[in-house]
């Protein structure tokens, strides 16, 4: 039940905030806290990341190995620390901080990728243009 509101409320405020912006809301993400876990807690996180890819992001495989992720490091969180508030509070802080550094990497490595590929492509058509000069010549 409380994916539902947090994904209903992640979609209203995706509504009024840019996509560019750094304070998104993620209460999806941290509701991931909050699931039971259980057998099915994977399969769980696996169809909150594809909806949560699907209908905000448009990166639906992307969400459901980071939504995976995320499972893993809170059942680890788990297993070493108790289940209280303040753990609570601690486990959203560095949930939502390896998100945020994740699609920041895979941002920025996008950004360089499509960089060196404007590089490579200006040194090939340099390549061939001083070819053809020497041909004529």
């Amino acid at each position: 039940m409380i994916n539902i509101i947090s994904f209903a409320l992640d979609y209203i405020f995706y509504m009024f905030i840019r996509r560019e912006c750094l304070f998104l809301p993620l209460f999806t993400v941290s509701s991931l806290i909050f699931i039971k876990r259980d057998n099915n807690y994977y399969i769980k996180t696996i169809i909150l990341g594809f909806i949560y890819g699907i209908f905000l992001s448009n990166n639906y495989l992307l969400h459901i190995l980071l939504f995976i992720l995320l499972g893993i490091i809170i059942n680890i969180f788990y297993r070493k620390f108790k289940y209280n508030y303040l753990n609570n509070i601690l486990l959203g802080v560095i949930i939502i901080s390896v998100y945020q550094l994740i699609i920041l990497l895979l941002n920025n490595l996008e950004n360089i990728i499509i960089m060196k590929n404007y590089y490579l492509i200006n040194l090939i058509y340099i390549f061939v243009v001083t070819c053809f000069r020497r041909i004529k010549e």
